[in-house]
């Protein structure tokens, strides 16, 4: 899902209101591992949201708002073009994280 997002994405955003410049960005062209692992931590985050995050293993922050943070980086970096990572395929990866988690939140254990 991540790498198909990725790749339809300069197609999905000649529908939408953002300013031709900014539809395509030759820094976003390659694909990697990024949109699985925004997978696992999509899920992780919507499993756990109350659980602290160390970012840079030194500042605290709830897990929710550091996902929230994330979504909006990749939000922002779609918009503007101005990003050197595939930010369709972090997006893309998140979905199927939420995906994978509405299915199956049912049998995950509350800790």
């Amino acid at each position: 899902l991540a790498s198909v997002c990725q790749v339809m994405w300069p197609l999905a955003a000649r529908q939408l209101p953002i300013p031709a410049q900014f539809r395509t960005s030759p820094h976003q062209q390659g694909l990697g591992a990024s949109g699985a692992i925004n997978a696992v931590v999509a899920y992780s985050i919507l499993t756990f949201p109350s659980r602290t995050v160390y970012l840079y293993m030194f500042l605290p922050v709830p897990a929710a708002l550091l996902g929230a943070l994330f979504l909006a980086k990749d939000v922002s970096g779609l918009y503007y073009g101005d990003s050197p990572y595939g930010n369709a395929a972090h997006l893309g990866g998140s979905l199927f994280g939420l995906a994978f988690w509405l299915r199956f939140r049912s049998l995950t254990p509350r800790w």
